[in-house]
């Protein structure tokens, strides 16, 4: 090195470190993609699904896309979640997932930190809903003041929304919140009488109703933001990313890929890009 730079040997050595700082600082996808070399001898991909319905659910949902993206990698993908929202977190910042279903303010996260690469979601956006006992006396929004609202983990997309939206119709303080481990979970509060009204997602009331022939209604609609992902860690290839997206975004268009699409309550995965999640940076920042 000494003899490269010639007698300005240290001046030299700094310019080059200053060179390297400068290329990890702009590009920061390149810096990550450093850190974590694409894997191409690892037996299995892992993907983490965020623990939004009770364990036997998500089996039920995912078990069936991780074997169809097991075939299309010609690599199997392992699948697992969390028994808690917390758990499930902890293993993210220890990255420990090759491949995560996240939901958007998650994914803003690792992304920034991580490296995490948007991949598909819904064909819909995310709006929240408070949901109540269809054969209740509550219809409307300010029917909720004073009454105990459920919610998913308190770090949820959705609890954020409905806090949001709580916030700007200036009742916030006069409903009480109670957080529950799922979506399922908070759903059962209202139908078991501990609790008014559940903020809850489309999706997951879908599922619920179709489960246990629960008749809840829908009194109020949040603001919509872009939905829950599939995001690639770095260390996962571009090819295989590439694959990953195009099975996915194909299974509206076959007999056998709408069967899997149904078992999530979903017509069609479409792609993202990281872009489309800034409204939620905006949103996490309040």
């Amino acid at each position: 090195m000494r003899r490269l730079c010639g007698i300005d040997a240290n001046r030299c050595v700094l310019r080059m470190w200053l060179l390297a700082l400068t290329i990890a600082v702009c590009f920061p996808a390149i810096a990550h993609e450093q850190e974590h070399p694409y894997v191409s001898d690892k037996e299995e991909y892992v993907l983490g699904v965020f623990p939004y319905l009770a364990p036997r659910q998500i089996e039920n949902i995912y078990a069936p896309i991780t074997a169809a993206l097991t075939e299309a990698l010609g690599r199997h993908v392992h699948l697992t979640s969390g028994l808690s929202y917390t758990k499930f977190m902890d293993n993210v910042k220890q990255e420990l997932y090759d491949l995560v279903f996240v939901q958007p303010f998650d994914y803003v996260s690792i992304a920034d930190a991580y490296g995490y690469v948007p991949l598909a979601t819904r064909d819909e956006p995310l709006p929240a809903i408070l949901v109540v006992r269809e054969d209740g006396l509550l219809n409307t929004l300010s029917d909720l003041k004073g009454q105990v609202i459920a919610l998913p983990p308190e770090l949820a997309a959705v609890s954020r929304l409905v806090k949001d939206h709580l916030r700007q119709s200036a009742f916030d303080h006069s409903a009480t919140l109670q957080y529950q481990k799922s979506h399922f979970a908070c759903m059962h509060q209202v139908m078991v009488g501990k609790a008014a009204a559940c903020g809850t997602a489309p999706p997951a009331l879908r599922f619920f109703q179709q489960k246990t022939d629960a008749k809840l209604k829908i009194i109020s609609t949040t603001k919509a933001i872009p939905n829950s992902l599939f995001a690639a860690h770095p260390r996962v290839s571009p090819e295989d990313r590439q694959k990953i997206l195009d099975t996915m975004t194909s299974w509206a268009d076959s007999e056998q890929g709408r069967k899997l699409l149904e078992k999530a309550k979903v017509k069609a995965f479409v792609p993202i890009h990281d872009e489309a999640y800034d409204i939620v940076r905006k949103m996490s920042q309040q």
